[in-house]
């Protein structure tokens, strides 16, 4: 097997050849059937050998603090490499798993992975007793990360400076600030739906059911966006991939993430669970990720969440995700948006901005029957 370049050669191939020998001697010695190798059992040696390297060096930059804290987040995890390492050996372990016609099984995480030949279940049982010990080292990862918090970032309070936050609108290219979006003429709030990257499937469901919702949101005069730590090109391409007609704003500089600590986790995207769930999809042919977009500012361990703020830039509510595809749904969202007595008048005023607002078109006209306004992946 070939190792990553970035991580070096293993050193632990010997050790898992000498493991699998003494297996198969005493397999011999209580009478069992020896057979050949199976795919299934070279792929979970495989996955085994890729973990054990890189643990290993994860704990000694970790823990010798070798690197400082920033250093070791933006060299293993900033840009998916982890993720982009580990996943294509499960995916070649479950691709061989469904390949493999089964008697016995062991079940890891919740997810089986079937094996017939004792090489199987031994290198099954090896797989999940070094899972354990990943997940354990990514939890202590995630609870070094809050120490990457900037100092200037402080809870906005009560009242959010909405004059210092820019975002980009990705469909007109243009630099907004907070408090351009919170004026008066597009709505008494603002809702603002922070997903994690261009492609996030659980992030696309959620925007789905607010669209499904929305006439419901505009009779509060509820202006709705969507925000995202990325560019404007990328959010621009997502928009078009999905036709989602809400705005979409880039937050390239990270300031809005920052100030409400959204906060990221990379054992919640890499603990072996999460693994197993996703390789799963991917060997059946399935794709994980919907209207995905390859953006570079994307923070893959971004948490997501939902803030609304009211037209003086006052913090209403505010959701942040514990985990992947935890989201408010839109009775909750519609639960703590306060009732308001609504002019005539000033509603004609806010549908004619948000048809301004959103170049024509006007976010909230989906039916009831389905969604029209978006044609989602």
């Amino acid at each position: 097997m070939k190792a990553i370049e970035d991580y070096g050669t293993s050193s632990t191939q010997l050790d898992d050849d000498e493991d699998a020998l003494r297996n198969r001697e005493n397999h011999m010695t209580q009478g069992l059937t020896i057979e050949r190798q199976t795919n299934l059992e070279l792929a979970i040696l495989a996955t085994i050998n890729e973990i054990r390297v890189l643990k290993s060096v994860l704990e000694n930059d970790l823990q010798n603090k070798i690197i400082d804290l920033s250093t070791f987040y933006q060299k293993h995890f900033k840009h998916n490499q982890v993720d982009n390492i580990l996943m294509p050996f499960y995916v070649n372990m479950h691709s061989a798993a469904l390949s493999e016609a089964s008697e016995n099984s062991i079940s890891i995480d919740q997810v089986t992975i079937k094996g017939k030949t004792a090489g199987e279940i031994d290198a099954l049982k090896t797989l999940q007793s070094l899972e354990e010990q990943w997940n354990k080292l990514l939890l202590q990862v995630d609870e070094s990360l809050p120490e990457l918090a900037e100092e200037e970032e402080k809870d906005p309070g009560e009242y959010l400076d909405a004059e210092k936050i820019s975002l980009i609108d990705c469909e007109r290219n243009q630099s907004v600030t907070l408090d351009d979006l919170l004026s008066p003429k597009y709505g008494r709030f603002t809702l603002f739906v922070l997903i994690r990257f261009f492609g996030c499937s659980v992030c696309l469901d959620h925007v789905r059911e607010l669209v499904t919702r929305a006439d419901e949101f505009e009779a509060k005069l509820v202006n709705i966006v969507i925000v995202c730590k990325g560019r404007r090109e990328g959010g621009a391409k997502w928009k078009q991939l999905t036709g989602v007609t809400f705005p979409v704003l880039a937050d390239e500089t990270g300031a809005f993430v920052r100030c409400f600590h959204f906060g990221v986790s990379v054992w919640k995207m890499n603990n072996s669970k999460e693994f197993h769930a996703r390789a799963m999809v991917r060997a059946s042919g399935d794709d994980e990720f919907k209207a995905f977009v390859d953006d570079e500012l994307h923070e893959f361990y971004q948490l997501g969440g939902n803030v609304v703020l009211d037209t003086k830039g006052k913090v209403i509510y505010v959701f942040k995700s514990a985990g992947l595809d935890e989201r408010p749904t839109a009775d909750e969202l519609l639960r703590n948006i306060p009732k308001v007595e609504i002019d005539p008048f000033v509603r004609q005023r806010v549908e004619e901005d948000k048809i301004e607002l959103n170049g024509g078109v006007m976010p909230q006209t989906a039916e009831k029957s389905g969604c029209s306004s978006c044609t989602v992946l």
